[in-house]
Parts: structure tokens; C-alpha cells; sequence
């Protein structure tokens, strides 16, 4: 007997539970392929280069992973209640049931996942103490703003930076980031 035979000949909720487990099962493999790859990540970054990591498990409950898992576990759960012939109350109530607890177990992780990331923001205050350069020129005694980039936390960062002293700050003037003003911008000076 062919498959065709056997699919037309096979009762309505077993072709469901079949139907739902392949493509369930392909969305899944794709998704975690795609996972593997590093394009499944559940950040969200902006223009600055931070990362904002949304470690709210409600955000989780109804993420396409989330439901994969649940209709994978459920669907297969089916298929193996039906192929045991058991009833179709039974076969209803523990799909229901293995689906809920796969949804479990995924939010669970991808919140411990989340929270284990490394968020990559940088509080200014940080940069206290850092030294680096000038990148666009700093009017004298905090008549305007320049950028000047430093490292911190093993990347050049760039940052809008004023100077307090009476001299201009030229491009590629060495600096040392002496404070932070409260709208983050820091307060640099030349050293030699």
C-alpha cells in the first residue's frame, strides 16, 4: 500500500496530527538551523550599537518558537495516542498537555538565554579615567562639543566631549575622559 492509499484511507484527526507534525517539524528544523547560523537571536539593537535584551517571559509565551514547540510536541504526542488506539478524549488532552509543557520548557530557556546575554551597553560612567583621542576638535573652555574616541571595554567608542580648559582640542590630540556631564557627554583633557 502507497502513501497516497494509505492518506486517503486514514480517518480526519490522525491526517490533522500528520499534517501538523511534518510541517511543524520542518519549521522547527529551519528555525533552529537558522539558530545555529546566529539569525534567530531575540535582541534588538539600535543605531548606537547597544542591545536591548527583552528578558520578559510574557514576550516568550507567544514567540514563533514557542509555538513551534508546541505543535511539534503536541502533534507527535497525537500520532503516537492514536497509534496506540487509545480514545480520542485522550489523545486530545494529552497533546494538549505535552504542547503546554514543551511551551514551558522553551520559555524557560530562551528567559535563561536572555538573561545570560551580554547586553553590550556601555554606561558612560565607565569611561572615567579612559584615554584616547580627538576626533573632531573641542571648542576651549566649554564653548561647544567635538567627539572623541576611546576605548572601553575592548572597543573604540565614540563619544560627544567638551573640555573645560582655555585651549582648543585638535584632531588626534591625545585626551584623558576626566568626568561625565549629566546629559553624557564627557568632560575631557589634553594629556601629553
Amino acid at each position: 500500500m502507497g502513501i497516497f492509499e494509505t492518506w486517503s484511507q486514514m480517518p480526519m484527526l490522525p491526517k490533522i496530527y500528520w499534517a501538523v507534525a511534518v510541517m511543524s517539524t520542518l519549521a522547527f528544523i529551519v528555525i533552529f538551523g537558522l539558530s545555529l547560523l546566529g539569525s534567530g537571536g531575540d535582541s534588538d539593537a539600535d543605531g548606537d550599537g547597544d542591545i536591548d535584551n527583552d528578558t520578559d517571559t510574557g514576550s516568550y509565551i507567544l514567540s514563533l518558537k514557542s509555538i513551534i514547540g508546541f505543535l511539534v510536541s503536541a502533534s507527535w504526542v497525537g500520532i503516537i495516542t492514536i497509534s496506540n488506539g487509545l480514545p480520542i478524549w485522550m489523545t486530545l488532552l494529552s497533546s494538549v498537555i505535552a504542547g503546554v509543557i514543551m511551551t514551558v520548557v522553551i520559555v524557560t530557556l530562551m528567559t535563561f538565554f536572555a538573561r545570560m546575554q551580554y547586553s553590550g551597553t556601555l554606561a558612560t560612567s565607565d569611561t572615567i579615567g579612559a584615554k584616547g583621542e580627538v576626533y573632531l576638535s573641542i571648542p576651549p573652555s566649554n564653548s561647544g562639543k567635538g567627539k572623541v574616541q576611546i576605548n572601553v571595554q575592548s572597543a573604540v567608542r565614540t563619544f560627544d566631549a567638551i573640555t573645560i580648559d582655555g585651549e582648543e582640542l585638535h584632531q588626534h590630540d591625545p585626551i584623558e575622559v576626566t568626568s561625565v556631564n549629566d546629559d553624557g557627554t564627557l568632560v575631557v583633557k589634553k594629556i601629553s
